[in-house]
């Protein structure tokens, strides 16, 4: 028994490696058009690899479901995020889609991230390492948008972090901690958070997090907080306690 299930181990990750191992191939393949024809027809070049670039992405994503293998579609984006860097010398940034693709990436990848608790140490340190190498990369060439990836990656984990985990357990660390954190982290990420929580059934954290947000100096225009909030009260206090609050 044991060993079949050793045998079902081991053709499953062979399988994974064989998959991504095509990925990295197509991906590879579109590099080369794009390096042949953006000389002639920059902004075309730059349109047809997108698209082919998404075909190829959706594709591949769609053979796992995230909450049976995360860890071989973490692998899939970090192939594909590596790719999109290394043509981004040779993408014209007058093809709208080229920042486009780039933001979407981001935050999807983001997303399953999220989902997870961690990841293992290898495989966080390729991360932190592949995501830096691309925001240089992309950089160089004019594209911005991998900034929340970024700011993950400065992370010894996806969850981890001191302040983080002491907002959620509610241990009170200190406002000065609370603001460095969240102006690092930013808006647009702990709403990610927050929204992550939630999707857990997770809202007596989220409510933490989000009240946390609302009361930052630096959010004080950004009203979506004081919303979740709210929300997350709904779900965790009784209607005589919502109504004090």
């Amino acid at each position: 028994m044991a060993d079949e299930e050793a045998e079902q181990d081991s053709g499953l990750v062979d399988s994974i490696s064989i998959t991504i191992g095509e990925v990295r191939k197509l991906l590879e393949g579109l590099h080369v058009v794009v390096i042949r024809e953006s000389a002639n027809s920059p902004v075309q070049s730059s349109s047809d690899y997108c698209q082919e670039f998404c075909r190829t992405l959706l594709e591949f994503v769609g053979r796992w479901k995230t909450e049976d293998e995360p860890l071989p579609l973490v692998q899939v984006y970090l192939v594909a995020l590596l790719s999109f860097a290394k043509a981004s010398p040779y993408l014209s940034l007058q093809c709208e889609n080229v920042p486009l693709v780039i933001e979407r990436l981001s935050l999807s990848f983001l997303e399953l991230l999220l989902s997870l608790q961690n990841l293992p140490d290898d495989l966080w340190q390729y991360f932190k390492s592949s995501v830096q190498f691309a925001h240089d990369t992309l950089q160089e060439n004019g594209i911005t948008q991998l900034s929340l990836l970024c700011v993950l990656s400065q992370h010894e984990g996806i969850w981890s972090h001191k302040v983080l985990q002491s907002i959620l357990s509610n241990e009170n660390p200190t406002t000065e901690q609370v603001e460095v954190f969240l102006e690092q982290e930013g808006p647009v990420l702990l709403k990610m958070r927050v929204k992550q929580l939630m999707k857990e059934k997770q809202l007596k954290k989220a409510a933490l997090l989000a009240k946390s947000c609302a009361e930052c100096s630096a959010f004080q225009t950004k009203g979506d907080f004081k919303q979740l909030y709210l929300v997350c009260l709904c779900g965790i206090l009784e209607k005589d306690q919502l109504m004090e609050e």
